[in-house]
């Protein structure tokens, strides 16, 4: 066989696998494009959803007339907080958002039991604040309470206690936009992290 005959053959076959390529990068492109529209309307969809959430506890986790918070609100508050989890753990997985992507696969699912580390985020900004208790629900609705003392719309606002200077911090998102998760990570690796969102990082 000529060397112009071996060429021929050679265009001849690449010519002939050339509309498969061509169908399967359409089918990629077509799979990557459905993938992209199911992520942004699925991420659309947990944002509503933490959105409904908050509304529902700025409009009926609030103060009493003599500036105190019900137990019956305290419970509330809990609820409301858990039910915002599995979505907080979503967007981390399926957004750039950089603390919940931090904390997507750290973040405990299910009923919280004993010490624990947590984290207070926001999707308002990169804000976090980590720390540890014994008592998950009753540190959830002890922030709450806390943030909304120290914000411009109370009515009854703290007057300077020992955590003023922390909580003035916290007026960067409104009370009812920080969600407060459990975690998975160990109480040393949580000290450096809470020092490195200290530094901004």
């Amino acid at each position: 066989m000529t060397l112009e005959a071996d060429n021929n053959n050679n265009n001849a076959c690449n010519n002939s696998k050339s509309p498969e390529r061509r169908v399967e990068n359409l089918i990629s492109s077509v799979e990557e494009t459905v993938r992209r529209q199911f992520q942004r309307r699925l991420a659309g969809h947990a944002r509503q959803m933490l959105f409904t959430a908050q509304d529902f506890i700025a409009q009926y986790c609030v103060e009493d007339e003599r500036g105190f918070y019900t137990e019956a609100v305290k419970r509330r508050m809990v609820r409301v907080n858990d039910a915002m989890r599995p979505w907080v753990k979503l967007l981390g997985k399926i957004t750039t958002h950089k603390r919940f992507s931090e904390l997507a696969s750290m973040i405990v699912e299910g009923q919280v039991e004993g010490a624990v580390v947590y984290a207070r985020v926001n999707m308002d900004n990169s804000d976090m604040y980590i720390g540890e208790t014994e008592n998950f629900g009753r540190r959830v609705t002890e922030h709450f309470i806390a943030t909304c003392k120290h914000s411009h719309e109370c009515s009854h606002r703290c007057k300077g206690c020992k955590e003023h200077v922390k909580y003035l911090k916290h007026r960067s998102a409104r009370p009812s936009a920080w969600i407060t998760v459990p975690t998975t990570v160990s109480q040393t690796h949580a000290r450096n992290t809470m020092l490195s969102a200290r530094n901004g990082s």
